[in-house]
């Protein structure tokens, strides 16, 4: 809707074909010529006496029980105000339904009346699907920079299409599409672009993203890092009272100083281990201005890392596998829709970029699987090493092959009691 998005009707899973008819019908009857309208469809579908129809809570016989998918289309539009329509069809044979859905327009919309139906398939006529693989290839597109930079208001079909078909995990039978009818293509309301900024407007794509991304990596140096560097839960929180893990930095601050070693380093531990206290402060001495700031007294010189040695520093929390992706890309100063695409731009570049609260990333295994394990095994080749905060049970994933490229805080080697007591001595 035009005041933002929101379900709108009583349908709940599986509902009956006639509930779906009536509320549908109803729903659009009441709308106004301003309103945008998006009615996505999922579950199981067939082609039956050459039409494509989708099963629905009461379905027993293919014919009488189901729902015609071309039949949606005329629901929605024929003789309602609706002027914008966006039907997703996620099912199988998706594509052959959108024709029909466009048939049926044509045939009930004369000339169009200033009216957009636009639809967006799953999958070609002859195409099967697997239940959520679209909607997480959607969800991923969206994300991805590529399909628009911050100047346009809203995404394009096509964009977003073209980037899920060039998806390397889309599984290979399947097909995704667009189809406009009446509608000019390029200035569809259907996903307003979130980041559209209309300041950054006449900037290229590359230089966009680094803007957004330079401001998105102070924010969290500032709202997270710096916090941890200085031992404290919140940023208003006053005074520098990190103290121990010495023999953790110790070894974290050789790595760091030997250009050569470009294997990943993963800081872990169990919760409130210090995990994010340990990165922060490697982030934090690292960053040519900010190391300024941290009191001189009380750090060893062989816990301070070489200055810059750190590139940059992604907050994960909330984070998808895209965004994550966007923010190494910015940083290479490269446009990458996948970890390879962002290596193979490198160019002999070498930035080692740190990577926290991993496990807390919107999919943490999407993000192990789909963007860190290929940084952390092929990373070294094009001169890129992560060093990543997460609790223990994704380090396995990662995949580190060196034992000693895991710092567990709480491994008797790295547990530094003294240190707690003397926190709890401060703060008593």
């Amino acid at each position: 809707m035009t005041s933002g998005t929101s379900g709108v009707t009583t349908l709940d899973i599986n509902p009956p074909t006639e509930q779906i008819r009536k509320e549908i019908r109803e729903f659009c009857l009441g709308c106004g010529p301003d309103d945008v309208v998006v009615l996505y469809y999922t579950g199981h579908a067939d082609e039956v006496n050459e039409k494509h129809r989708v099963w629905t809570g009461d379905t027993v016989d293919p014919i009488s029980g189901t729902l015609e998918t071309g039949y949606l289309a005329e629901l929605m539009m024929t003789q309602t105000p609706l002027q914008n329509v966006l039907i997703i069809i996620d099912t199988c044979f998706a594509a052959k339904g959108g024709a029909e859905a466009l048939r049926a327009s044509v045939s009930s919309m004369g000339d169009g009346d200033g009216k957009t139906l636009a639809l967006l398939t799953a999958a070609y006529p002859r195409e099967q699907i697997v239940a959520g693989d679209f909607a997480r290839l959607f969800a991923s597109a969206v994300e991805q920079p590529s399909v628009v930079g911050h100047e346009p208001p809203f995404l394009a079909l096509g964009a977003i299409t073209s980037v899920i078909d060039a998806d390397p995990s889309r599984p290979g039978w399947q097909t995704v599409s667009q189809s406009v009818l009446f509608g000019k293509t390029d200035q569809l309301p259907f996903f307003p672009n979130r980041r559209y900024n209309p300041q950054l407007r006449g900037l290229d794509l590359l230089t966009q993203l680094r803007i957004e991304q330079r401001e998105l990596r102070l924010a969290d140096l500032r709202g997270h890092f710096l916090p941890r560097a200085r031992g404290v839960d919140v940023p208003s929180e006053a005074g520098w009272r990190f103290v121990g893990r010495g023999a953790a930095l110790r070894d974290l601050v050789r790595w760091l100083g030997d250009p050569d070693d470009l294997s990943a380093r993963i800081v872990t531990g169990g919760p409130g281990s210090g995990k994010s206290s340990v990165v922060g402060r490697l982030v934090v001495l690292s960053d040519p201005d900010y190391r300024r700031t941290v009191p001189a007294e009380g750090i060893a010189p062989d816990t301070s890392p070489p200055e810059a040695s750190i590139a940059t520093a992604v907050h994960a929390r909330g984070l998808t596998s895209a965004q994550v992706l966007a923010a190494l890309s910015a940083q290479v100063g490269v446009t990458a829709n996948t970890p390879a695409d962002l290596l193979r731009k490198m160019r002999g570049r070498r930035l080692t970029v740190a990577i926290d609260a991993v496990d807390e990333a919107l999919d943490p295994a999407g993000l192990v699987s789909g963007v860190l394990r290929p940084l952390v095994e092929a990373g070294p080749t094009a001169g890129l090493r992560l060093l990543l905060g997460t609790r223990p049970h994704l380090v396995g994933s990662l995949g580190p092959r060196d034992p000693g490229s895991v710092i567990d805080l709480d491994d008797e080697r790295y547990s530094d009691p003294e240190s707690i007591y003397q926190v709890r001595a401060d703060r008593a």
